[in-house]
């Protein structure tokens, strides 16, 4: 699908406020839950969605006008937009130069007030739908994130959102992308596979994952052959490479994200002839592709 193509869909999941500068935001965002977009103002990508709940720790329902208050006085620093919008003002040469000019003639600044002049940096607009309950906002936000993950959104994916996922659906994805259709005589060879692929909103590049799979292995002294070793205390197993270098989400054990993606890697990496993975359930694998 392309990004307007997406864009399109996304309009027709439900009714849409108006854009509006997100400095003006608080002034008419609703207390009722919902869903929420970011864009840029220059391109108008939708680089942000999230959402609210019912928020009512202060007594009263504040749903997604009080989400966004968070921003706008700058408590989001370490998640959300908040957190997206600060990592990139802090990567812009301009918005660092400000502020060390700032830091020389009036001194400190708090965190909170980094992150929200990060916010008002950026310039960014908003818009926002209300839902009936939490629910059903986790549920359209995760269907936000699914259609515009491909198209430039910031978002670190959050896992309360993905754990959502049908189990029938991944299982289904898994059989679909099998190596070898059932009944071919034909091996797979590099053609057959891209190395770059996107699934579930995320782009896998497997060069990448492979060049870290090899900087943490090591050569068997008996076989002589390269081994990735998940299990080593020193070597993070794949799923914990795959949240590192693409932001999947993982737990201590399993997510259903990371688990399909984890699948499909290790598939287009026996099939690449890259490499192949120890029987049973062992996170160690046999690399064959020399860098």
């Amino acid at each position: 699908m392309t990004k307007d193509d997406a864009y399109a869909r996304l309009d027709s999941l439900a009714t849409w406020s108006p854009w509006t500068p997100f400095d003006a935001s608080h002034a008419v965002a609703p207390t009722e839950p919902g869903v929420y977009l970011f864009r840029l103002p220059g391109d108008h990508t939708i680089v942000y969605v999230g959402m609210a709940g019912e928020r009512t720790g202060s007594g009263r329902p504040q749903g997604l006008h009080g989400r966004l208050n968070v921003y706008r006085r700058g408590k989001g620093a370490v998640s959300g937009f908040g957190e997206a919008a600060l990592d990139r003002a802090l990567a812009d040469e301009a918005f660092i130069s400000e502020q060390l000019r700032h830091l020389c003639s009036d001194g400190p600044k708090r965190a909170k007030e980094w992150a929200r002049e990060a916010i008002t940096w950026l310039n960014p607009q908003i818009r926002w739908t209300a839902t009936a309950d939490k629910a059903s906002a986790l549920a359209l936000e995760a269907e936000v994130e699914a259609l515009l993950g491909p198209h430039g959104l910031w978002n670190r994916v959050s896992m309360k959102n993905r754990l959502l996922l049908d189990q029938a659906e991944i299982a289904a994805f898994e059989e679909d992308t099998a190596a070898e259709p059932p009944g071919s005589d034909e091996p797979a060879t590099e053609m057959d596979f891209e190395t770059v692929f996107t699934l579930h909103g995320y782009t896998i590049d497997l060069d990448r994952l492979y060049r870290e799979m090899w900087a943490f292995s090591s050569v068997h002294v008996t076989s002589g052959e390269r081994i990735f070793d998940g299990y080593s205390p020193e070597v993070p197993a794949m799923k914990r490479l795959i949240h590192e270098l693409f932001d999947v989400p993982v737990q201590n054990r399993i997510h259903a994200v990371n688990d399909a993606i984890r699948s499909e890697c290790r598939d287009r990496l026996t099939a690449l002839g890259w490499a192949s993975k120890h029987p049973g359930r062992s996170p160690r694998y046999t690399l064959h592709r020399v860098l």
